[in-house]
């Protein structure tokens, strides 16, 4: 790539040509940015040749839509926090344990979270599991803070 650099430079500076650069679009997307110092325009049936002022603007990638370029959203891959059941247990302490099982005994709302707290695998972003984190504080069974520590 850098010999074909320094080539395409030679070549201007030894022509005394001026070099136009242009984004090849397809379907209005970037498939290639080419320097050109030719004096026609290149041309390739079913592409676009767009002139760059700004050459480092654009990029390959980048949708040509009304006259812009446009840097597509990169949009991450969700993480997946699904933990086995025996793991989510184990971010609570003994003590917490017991009071939930002791309290759920009496406490039909509480016994609903034990058997929530039962499955096989726990999502630490389910809206469930975060209802039944902040029922647990209101119950007094979780100090404030350990829903967090509990869902890290």
């Amino acid at each position: 790539m850098k010999k074909m650099i320094l080539i395409i430079m030679m070549l201007l500076f030894a022509n005394n040509a001026q070099a136009v650069t242009y984004a090849q679009v397809r379907s209005g997307e970037v498939i290639n940015i080419v320097p050109w110092t030719e004096a026609r325009q290149p041309q390739i049936e079913g592409q676009q040749f767009i002139t760059i002022q700004e050459p480092l603007t654009v990029r390959v990638g980048d949708t040509y839509k009304d006259g812009t370029f446009t840097h597509p959203v990169v949009v991450p891959p969700p993480v997946n926090r699904t933990i086995s059941i025996d793991e989510f247990r184990s971010r609570f302490t003994f003590n917490e344990r017991v009071s939930i099982k002791s309290q759920a005994k009496t406490d039909s709302q509480v016994a609903v979270v034990d058997e929530d707290f039962s499955a096989a695998t726990i999502n630490l972003d389910s809206q469930a599991i975060i209802d039944d984190l902040i029922l647990l504080v209101s119950k007094g069974l979780l100090d404030a803070g350990r829903p967090a520590e509990i869902r890290k």
